[in-house]
């Protein structure tokens, strides 16, 4: 079972929330190699979890200040470059939707250009 699963476990976007918290505030305080990790941990939960892009986004770009101000400054070119490219985003369906391409989804039959926002 999934550390999300149920409602009465823990909250996606709280975790996230925590983990941006604590790796901003870690950056903040010159302890930019410990905030790391979080930074990982952070974008693996906003990618494979959250299948958010924006998030995903949100949480390369921190990792990318924690490594810049940690002086691994060819890393941080390296995550930017990808992150520029879209290399290791999450894939979308739907656009403003946010649905992952990675879960099977049962389409509606064709309106033939007849909805009410065409």
């Amino acid at each position: 079972p999934s550390l999300f699963s149920s409602p009465r476990r823990l909250s996606i976007l709280s975790v996230c929330r925590s983990l941006y918290f604590c790796a901003q505030t870690l950056i903040g305080n010159g302890e930019s190699i410990k905030a790391l990790p979080i930074c990982c941990l952070l974008e693996h939960i906003a990618k494979y979890y959250r299948h958010d892009v924006r998030s995903t986004a949100a949480a390369k770009v921190l990792r990318i200040f924690a490594l810049a101000r940690s002086g691994l400054v060819a890393e941080a070119a390296s995550v930017l470059a990808a992150l520029l490219t879209g290399n290791n985003m999450p894939v979308i369906d739907g656009h403003y939707a946010g649905l992952s391409s990675e879960i099977k989804i049962i389409s509606a039959p064709e309106a033939n250009g007849n909805l009410p926002f065409y």
